[in-house]
């Protein structure tokens, strides 16, 4: 039963196109650096925010830029992270012209959130980002088997 429903979840008809394999290792790094970013956005506002952080540089004492830059800081990495999130799932649908407009959205995405987001949590999102698309762009679908036809009766 389980299995019925997997090869039903993984081999879909696209506007008349079967899809039987996508590029999964593609996805899966693209959503592991969408984590990274939201990481990241969330330790740059936190770090704005702290005491010892851009909240004590001076000039900024009485100010309300450490709460701007702490909300700019975390709405980059969310923003970022959502925009990597959509191109994964464009990336997962396994129509070439998807894929490739996926991939280039996480990957445009990807470089606009390295600087607010510390990187994108030292680097790591930019990479698994960077690697997911280029999978993505490289893939190519795997030949189907010929459908047996019956002989009408």
């Amino acid at each position: 039963m389980i299995k019925v429903l997997l090869s039903k979840f993984f081999s879909q008809d696209y506007a008349g196109v079967a899809v039987m394999n996508r590029p999964m290792g593609a996805v899966v790094l693209l959503m592991i650096g969408s984590v990274f970013y939201t990481i990241g956005g969330v330790a740059a506002g936190i770090y704005a925010m702290a005491p010892t952080g851009l909240a004590r540089s001076p000039g900024m004492d009485a100010t309300l830029e450490p709460n701007w830059t702490a909300i700019t800081a975390l709405a980059m990495g969310i923003a970022c992270s959502v925009a990597v999130v959509l191109g994964a799932c464009l990336t997962y649908t396994g129509i070439k012209r998807n894929i490739r407009l996926g991939s280039f959205i996480s990957m445009l995405f990807g470089i606009a959130g390295i600087g607010n987001t510390l990187g994108g949590a030292l680097f790591l999102g930019p990479a698994l980002v960077a690697a997911g698309s280029m999978l993505a762009l490289i893939w190519k679908p795997k030949e189907l088997p010929p459908q047996p036809t019956g002989a009408p009766m």
